[in-house]
């Protein structure tokens, strides 16, 4: 069920013709134990980096990156890299910004990638189980990058 405020933000972007993607909504309470406020939420997102490979360039980058065999997903497609988080936009973003300490991808480490043609995207899932459909993904589409083993939970 849309909360209050999603539905007034849809029916004004409609007003304005805004195109609407998807929402987000969160329950906010005080937790007066810790005498803070705690969010609660709803949904997350699972997102995935792809690179195009042809025979020649498929060689390169899986010697380059000692990734093994990398499942096919479709027309020179490969999955780069599969992850989580319940900020899809930011997350994304420091994939490529390679801020240290932040378990990014690691794209810049890789000379066969630089010339690559690499697309992302990201879907919102429900936030309880969020973790297990990355987990699919890799086990069923193990990604050049980034591995299946279990990275941070969201403890928000």
């Amino acid at each position: 069920m849309k909360s209050e405020v999603v539905e007034f933000l849809l029916k004004e972007a409609e007003i304005c013709q805004y195109k609407t993607m998807d929402y987000i909504q969160t329950k906010i309470e005080y937790n007066t134990t810790e005498e803070k406020y705690t969010i609660e939420h709803q949904i997350a997102s699972v997102y995935g980096f792809w690179i195009k490979l042809d025979k020649e360039k498929k060689k390169e980058v899986f010697e380059d990156t000692e990734c093994g065999e990398v499942h096919l997903i479709r027309d020179n497609w490969y999955p780069l890299y599969w992850g989580k988080d319940i900020y899809a936009g930011s997350r994304m973003d420091a994939h490529i910004a390679e801020p240290e300490g932040t378990g990014t991808m690691g794209l810049s480490k890789y000379n066969s990638l630089k010339d690559g043609e690499i697309i992302s995207g990201g879907v919102l899932v429900e936030f309880k189980k969020y973790e297990g459909f990355e987990k699919y993904l890799h086990e069923n589409y193990k990604p050049i990058l980034g591995s299946s083993k279990k990275g941070k939970s969201a403890n928000r």
